[in-house]
């Protein structure tokens, strides 16, 4: 919405408004959190709310842009992909999200952003691939969804509390599991995935 992103104060606003909808995530479903429900427990007014995003959707789409942003940020310093960095990334993405996260990996209601997240996942692991590459595009694709479904499960996991190892064991075990797949005409599929 408005372009206000070097103002300290506009900074300060969304920032409550997104504490706000995290608090009111722990306590209800997504269907019935409402803008007056923000303001009312950010202690803004109504349109305070609209200066800044156009509906509730639109700040779910500024949380998920931000993550996006993070998972870009973490490739874009790899002048190589690199499996260790990449999961390290992720967990440093988890643990600053993390109770964001585990809500969303508890309650049915909040699916869809383990879905779009996944998204964002498959995107970033379709980028490690040259565009000169001889990998067939149809097999990178579904290694990718494949990839990013596994990355997603096993992080949803431990998130809900199902694996009691730390997040630096888990990927860890991840990583060892994504190395031994690895795509490439040495790899996985060998003369499979050539074009």
């Amino acid at each position: 919405m408005g372009n206000f992103c070097g103002d300290k104060r506009v900074v300060k606003t969304k920032r409550r408004i997104r504490e706000v909808f995290h608090e009111l995530m722990l306590e209800n479903d997504l269907s019935s959190i409402t803008i007056s429900a923000i303001a009312r427990r950010a202690e803004i007014d109504r349109k305070t709310f609209y200066a800044h995003y156009s509906s509730v959707g639109d700040l779910i789409d500024e949380i998920v842009s931000d993550l996006e942003e993070d998972v870009q940020s973490l490739l874009a310093e790899m002048d190589q992909f690199s499996v260790s960095r990449f999961f390290n990334g992720l967990n440093a993405i988890t643990l600053k999200n993390q109770v964001f996260f585990r809500h969303v990996c508890r309650s049915p209601s909040y699916n869809f952003f383990l879905l779009r997240f996944k998204g964002l996942l498959k995107k970033a692991l379709l980028s490690i691939f040259p565009a000169d590459s001889d990998i067939n595009p149809d097999v990178g694709d579904i290694c990718a969804e494949y990839a990013s479904a596994g990355i997603i499960s096993v992080y949803n996991n431990w998130l809900v509390g199902e694996r009691n190892i730390p997040i630096e064991t888990l990927s860890l075990i991840a990583q060892e599991i994504f190395d031994r797949s690895r795509i490439g005409s040495d790899g996985l599929y060998g003369e499979a995935i050539r074009q």
